[in-house]
């Protein structure tokens, strides 16, 4: 599925191109956070919008915004939520689902997992109360005609049957729904719809049968297919395309731009590197790490500003840099945007990620952002079992399909402390005495 919500530029896109107004009856598979059929109705508030879904989470604000609801129990690790709950009505557990959802990041048995995990139990009303506020407000603006828990194929065949439309967005990863929200399933008591596993190796096949019933169709993905071209292509600030496919649609290419300042440096070559190499972390702008991201960084990747930026120097040539941003629930947390080395498959990038940990880093973050710090995290895109830039110096905290959520504690030295114990590990116990070798591809 897609790593969070489809880009708001990209359903701006999709619903002033797709003929939705035609349809009448939208009838939306996958609805997740419900953002596409809201903007639908925005654009066309005429048209009748039914939602779908299979999620606890949705299910629950489907239920909600039809005037329904329906059991949901809490149990296991989550079980001490029903006390929390006692005596509230079913939007209060709603909200709690997604709580839930968040500390659902935390499940695993390592201390830094451990302690977040339990931080959310202890304060759980005060994660609740905002939550519950950003419902009320979502459920204000959520007008649809109906919700239907189950499989979005069968949705597509209820809009034929009603003479509509399916825009349905497909999980883009197998066993995408089952990895992302086991945690949250194994631990509450519901109803669960029946649906079959979607493989989307078949969405080809799927379009190719929704051709052959006759059902207008707009359906989303983040790859190209064979025999279907797209309507619209948006490439933003997501870590992927947003490739639209519909029976009928105004062609339409959409892409993010942000600026970019070239300026002269001096690459470092990492077979130079001694044990008494000095480092220094300057800060730089957004547009002068764009033009380091447009050259060092995959070429597919559409990149996102921070709230900081900064550039290493090794022995005054560039070696790297990294980015911050907020992390998205506060806390004692920064999240790495990103971090990249001008050698990206030397050990070099493992000193550029390091140094992104280093106090004297993090204390200009805290004086910046007017909170204490104690951990770096960051995400990893990856189908692989782990990052071998990660492996070693941050922990995993935790996995969703094609990603991986990394944590280190805040290495409470200087930049050149950093430098040393990343020289020892990693260079100068992988070369034999006496030959200056470049830093090993990981």
């Amino acid at each position: 599925m897609f790593v969070g919500a489809v880009p708001r530029q990209a359903v701006e896109q999709i619903t002033r191109t797709v003929p939705f107004m035609e349809w009448r009856e939208v009838f939306v598979g996958c609805s997740g956070s419900f953002r596409f059929d809201r903007a639908v109705k925005d654009v066309h508030p005429t048209v009748r919008v039914h939602s779908n879904d299979v999620s606890l989470l949705s299910c629950s604000l489907g239920a909600l915004a039809t005037g329904a609801e329906f059991p949901i129990g809490f149990k296991g690790r989550l079980a001490f939520i029903e006390n929390a709950l006692a005596g509230e009505p079913f939007a209060a557990r709603v909200a709690a689902v997604e709580v839930a959802l968040e500390m659902a990041k935390y499940k695993g048995t390592n201390d830094y997992a451990r302690a977040h995990f339990a931080h959310y139990q202890e304060r759980f009303a005060d994660f609740l109360t905002p939550v519950r506020t950003r419902l009320d407000s979502l459920l204000t603006h959520l007008q649809i005609a109906s919700f239907h828990p189950g499989d979005f194929r069968e949705q597509a065949r209820r809009a034929a049957e009603a003479g509509g439309g399916v825009a349905a967005f497909p999980p883009t990863y197998k066993n995408g729904y089952e990895r992302l929200y086991r945690f949250v399933d194994d631990c509450t008591d519901w109803a669960r719809p029946s649906y079959d596993i979607w493989d989307p190796a078949n969405l080809e096949n799927w379009l190719d049968d929704l051709d052959v019933l006759g059902v207008r169709y707009c359906v989303l993905t983040d790859h190209l297919l064979e025999r279907h071209q797209p309507v619209t292509v948006y490439r933003g600030e997501t870590n992927k395309p947003v490739f639209t496919f519909a029976d009928h649609a105004a062609s339409s290419v959409r892409r993010s731009t942000h600026g970019s300042e070239p300026f002269r440096y001096r690459a470092l070559d990492p077979v130079l590197l001694t044990p008494t190499s000095e480092v220094e972390i300057i800060t730089a702008s957004s547009a002068q790490m764009n033009f380091l991201k447009d050259i060092y960084l995959a070429k597919g990747i559409a990149h996102t500003s921070g709230i900081a930026n900064f550039l290493v120097l090794i022995d005054g040539h560039l070696t790297g840099g990294f980015i911050y941003a907020r992390a998205k629930f506060g806390g004692d947390v920064i999240y790495l945007l990103s971090d990249f080395a001008l050698a990206p498959k030397s050990r070099v990038s493992k000193l550029i990620a390091m140094l992104a940990t280093s106090a004297a880093v993090i204390d200009r973050m805290e004086v910046k952002l007017v909170q204490r710090i104690e951990s770096v995290v960051t995400t990893a895109f990856t189908d692989r079992p782990v990052s071998m830039k990660y492996r070693g110096i941050f922990e995993i905290i935790g996995r969703s399909p094609g990603m991986i959520n990394y944590a280190s504690k805040v290495r409470r030295t200087t930049p050149a402390g950093v430098y040393a114990e990343w020289f020892q590990r990693f260079v100068a116990n992988a070369r034999y005495k006496g030959a200056p070798v470049r830093p090993e591809t990981t």
